[in-house]
Parts: structure tokens; C-alpha cells; sequence
């Protein structure tokens, strides 16, 4: 019986009785004894079999737990590090959104201190030359002086409006036309046809002033964008154009060689046509609105630029 059941104490017969239940019926009490002592073992070794299972469950559990543990703090710690970042950034984003803005306003600040200055100077910062000769131009110029001083607070200087009755009007023009630091000239049909003009120019180049040219023609009525006719920049080896300014000085007998301001007008009027100048190409009704309002924001930014 105890060959027959092995190490499988549990094992049955087919009335269902197990080794221990025969030896009690049998009365074998050495084989009862042996039996339950072997019974008895094997639920110790099962027992602690269990219980070193559960304890190993337990250390997986545990385990896993401070794996998941780890994991969350680790996330945490990602999620406050980015958090931290982006604040940072955020931070120093608006620090130099906030810096940008001081420096605008400073910026500001100057340029406005720096513009008044100008408009308390004896001599206006722009001086506005044209000839009377080609009205439009006139009205021109006299649009644009009102602009300069109603955007941007900037005097100029127009013969028209800036001379008062009693003034010496020739000082007082080539006053304003060495001192200014735009000069604006207004090159219309008959512009280089003057002297007053070519004076005016000569004495702006001479002094080194910021010269602007625009080029003023009306435009196509029949709504072609380009001019009825350009304004060009007389040559220098035109001998024709040289000898009619050279009738011109001889006219108003200078003080200075006709020879040799004939030469300068030449120089200078090589000069102004390498200078990238303003032509308007829209034919609409306020035309003339709109070119003076681009010409009055050159002038704003050549007049910051040169300080």
C-alpha cells in the first residue's frame, strides 16, 4: 500500500479511499503513523511552498508598485521641468517684448526730442525748392510742406510761405538751403531752366546736405500709368544747355567766376542724377495727395536716419 501510494499521499482507489483511510480501516497503526507523519510533511513543504510564492507575489507587487511609483515621479518631474521651461521662455519672451518696447519708446522719445529741436532751430530742417514757373509743382510743394508739418511736426522751408513781407528774401534763401538737412528738389518742366533753382541745388550740395530728388510730372489723363513726359537731368556735355547757363550767369554778374560756377551747376547736376529719386506713376484724382504723403515719409525717415 505504501509502495502503491508513493509520494501522492492523496491518492485514491476506486471506492475513493485514500492510503491513510485504508491503514485506519486495516488498523495498521505504524503505517497510520508513517503515513500522517508523511502527510503531515507534505503539508508543511506545501505550506511553505505557498507561503514562498506569496512572498514572491508580494516582492513582484511591490516591485511593480515602486516601478509605477518611479515612473509618476519621473513624469512629474518631466511635466514640472517643461512646465519650468516654458515659464522661462514665457519669461523671457515678455522680457524682451518688454525690452523691445522700452527701446521703441526711447527711440520714440529721441526721435521726437530731436525733431522739436529742429523745429526750434532758426533754420527749417527741409528746404523745399521749386520754380513758380511750373504752377503744379508749386502746389506741390506747398501740399507737401503742410503734410511734413501736420504728420510729423517737421518746418520746412518754401519761399512762398516761409518769407515774410520785409524780409531780405535772398538771405534768407540761401540761409535756409545751406543750413537745411533735406533738401527737397522739385524737378518740374522748367525747373533747370532757373537760377534761383540751380542756386539752391549748388548751395545744398555744397554743404552737404541730404538731397532728394522728385521728379513731378502730371500724369496720364488717358490712364496709362506712365508719365506724358519724364523730367530729365540735363547732361553735363549738352553744349547747347551749357551755353545757355552760361548766358544765364553772365545775366546776373557774380561776384564769383561764371566759369567756375558753371562747372559746379554741371557737377552737381551729374551728381543729382545718380541719386535714386521719386517719380509717381498713379494716374487717379488724389494723385497728388498720395505722392506727397510718400515723399513726406522719405523725408521723416532721411531726417531720423541723419541723426
Amino acid at each position: 500500500l505504501v509502495e502503491q501510494a508513493g509520494a501522492n499521499v492523496d491518492a485514491k482507489d476506486n471506492r475513493g479511499k485514500t492510503p491513510l483511510d485504508l491503514a485506519r480501516e486495516k488498523k495498521h497503526s505504524d503505517i497510520v503513523q508513517f503515513l500522517e507523519e508523511r502527510v503531515r510533511r507534505l503539508r508543511q513543504a506545501s505550506n511553505a511552498q505557498q507561503e514562498q510564492y506569496q512572498q514572491q507575489q508580494e516582492l513582484l507587487r511591490q516591485q511593480q508598485e515602486d516601478l509605477e511609483r518611479q515612473r509618476r515621479e519621473f513624469e512629474n518631474q518631466r511635466q514640472q521641468e517643461l512646465l519650468r521651461r516654458q515659464q522661462e521662455l514665457e519669461r523671457q519672451r515678455q522680457q524682451k517684448l518688454e525690452t523691445q518696447r522700452q527701446q521703441e519708446l526711447e527711440r520714440e522719445l529721441i526721435q521726437q526730442q530731436r525733431l522739436k529741436e529742429m523745429s526750434l532751430s532758426s533754420v527749417c530742417p527741409v528746404f523745399l525748392s521749386h520754380t513758380g514757373a511750373d504752377p503744379d509743382a508749386a502746389t506741390f510743394a506747398a501740399i507737401l510742406g503742410g503734410k511734413l508739418q501736420d504728420k510729423y511736426g517737421i518746418d520746412s522751408f518754401l519761399d512762398s510761405k516761409t518769407l515774410d513781407a520785409g524780409d531780405i528774401w535772398r538771405h534768407e534763401i540761401e540761409t535756409h538751403a545751406k543750413g537745411c538737412k533735406v533738401f527737397v528738389a522739385i524737378l518740374s518742366e522748367h525747373y533747370f531752366e532757373r537760377f534761383w533753382c540751380l542756386h539752391e541745388l549748388d548751395l545744398a550740395f555744397r554743404n552737404n546736405c541730404i538731397v532728394i530728388p522728385v521728379y513731378f510730372v502730371d500724369p496720364n489723363p488717358s490712364g496709362d500709368k506712365k508719365e506724358i513726359h519724364k523730367v530729365e537731368i540735363p547732361k553735363a556735355t549738352n553744349t547747347e544747355f551749357a551755353d545757355k547757363l552760361g548766358r544765364m550767369l553772365a545775366e546776373k554778374q557774380l561776384e564769383e567766376d561764371s566759369s567756375v560756377v558753371l562747372r559746379r551747376w554741371c557737377t552737381n547736376m551729374t551728381a543729382l542724377d545718380t541719386i535714386q529719386g521719386m517719380r509717381n506713376y498713379s494716374n487717379h484724382k488724389h494723385w497728388m495727395n498720395d505722392f506727397c504723403n510718400q515723399v513726406a515719409e522719405e523725408v521723416h525717415n532721411q531726417l531720423l536716419e541723419e541723426h
